[in-house]
């Protein structure tokens, strides 16, 4: 699998579909390729062309963020919006209707949050082996040493943040997704990380902490969070991790 993913990493995910006997998250995909030889970072890099390709596959239905292997090609004149909400409406043509029950979409959160926890673990390790690279460090002058314990700190709190905002916009679309925001949020918060807004939460615009969606936005307008944002309490001051993706009502 990784010298097929080496030459052609879109068929190589395309098999992973084909042999999955339910829909697979990109978490998931990743995590089997990993466990068929190939390296986390190199599937990382290459995940976002994987990403688009997918989108255009016509054997490839994407529901939310979430893909599935259909046998029967997508037929002329459908478009790629037709593909990627084949399943949440409608099933496709010949197909019955698959929609996921709330304890199995439940399920799935569950697992995505272990899989980000368990990631979250991996980055923490790291920037504990950086510090103490640093500490020990060779013959460096201070400067470049705090420099480079600054950007590690600034790089884990950065994934951190990102796996928060991953968690609570898949929450928000799927069934009782409360205690799974709450569990994510005290978990960051440990980390001085301070959220912008919450997903589905209504408030005026503001281009500080607000990234709009598909389009301009007035300063104060009533807008809807889409995805939250976070900022870093850092002991040199606050720092804007990332905005918080909204929506004009």
């Amino acid at each position: 699998m990784a010298d097929r993913f080496g030459a052609d990493p879109v068929a190589a995910v395309v098999e992973l579909l084909r042999r999955a006997s339910k829909p697979r998250g990109a978490v998931a995909l990743k995590d089997g390729l990993v466990a068929a030889g190939v390296e986390r970072a190199v599937a990382d890099k290459a995940w976002p062309g994987v990403q688009k390709a997918l989108k255009k596959h016509p054997n490839v239905v994407i529901t939310g963020r979430s893909y599935r292997w259909r046998a029967k090609p997508a037929v002329a004149g459908e478009s790629a919006a037709d593909r990627l909400t084949a399943n949440a409406d409608r099933a496709p043509a010949g197909e019955p209707a698959v929609r996921a029950r709330p304890d199995e979409r439940t399920a799935a959160l569950e697992r995505e949050a272990a899989d980000l926890a368990r990631r979250c673990e991996e980055l923490t390790r790291r920037c504990a082996d950086l510090e103490a690279v640093v500490r020990t460090g060779q013959s460096r002058s201070t400067g470049l040493r705090e420099a480079q314990d600054r950007q590690a700190r600034i790089d884990l709190i950065r994934g951190l943040a990102e796996l928060a905002m991953e968690v609570e916009e898949l929450a928000h679309n799927g069934a009782e997704p409360d205690v799974l925001i709450e569990r994510i949020r005290a978990l960051v918060d440990a980390y001085e990380l301070e959220p912008i807004g919450r997903a589905g939460q209504e408030e005026p615009f503001d281009p500080a902490r607000h990234a709009p969606i598909g389009g301009l936005v007035g300063d104060g307008s009533r807008i809807s969070v889409v995805r939250p944002g976070y900022t870093w309490r850092a002991p040199e001051g606050d720092l804007l991790i990332g905005k918080a993706q909204v929506a004009p009502l």
